[in-house]
């Protein structure tokens, strides 16, 4: 059930960026009691501020549900990759976005943790007392 839970959140965080991504702040001061219900002048104001609340309680909750059964560090690793893959699909599926070969690239290490950084090995320090002998 953890997994499920995980997967229903990365599914909130996807949406609650796209929220997050048609906000526009500027916007909302236009809003009055006599507006914000009508379809042409407030709602499209409003409503990605409601997803942007609601999604955002609903990812919060969701992923806490996980994290008391996955361990935290793969819970969020697997959140993380999950929601990547939903937005990209979004992107190209809903919004016609293209993909390009970089952008796969940079997806799929961030993916896999293939990153350049991931393959530094500590050296050994040494005191002046180790060099003598």
């Amino acid at each position: 059930m953890a997994w499920l839970y995980l997967f229903i959140a990365a599914v909130f965080e996807s949406a609650w960026t796209f929220s997050l991504k048609f906000m526009r702040f500027s916007d909302i001061k236009t809003l009055r009691f006599t507006n914000f219900y009508k379809a042409a002048e407030g709602l499209p104001i409003l409503v990605p501020f409601l997803g942007y609340i609601l999604f955002g309680i609903a990812n919060i909750y969701f992923f806490s549900m996980a994290i008391k059964q996955v361990p935290t560090a793969t819970a969020y690793a697997v959140w993380t990759a999950v929601t990547l893959v939903l937005i990209k699909l979004a992107e190209v599926l809903i919004f016609k976005q293209k993909i390009s070969f970089p952008e796969i690239l940079l997806n799929q290490d961030r993916l896999t943790d293939t990153s350049p950084t991931h393959n530094i090995k500590a050296r050994p320090t040494t005191t002046k007392d180790s060099r003598k002998n």
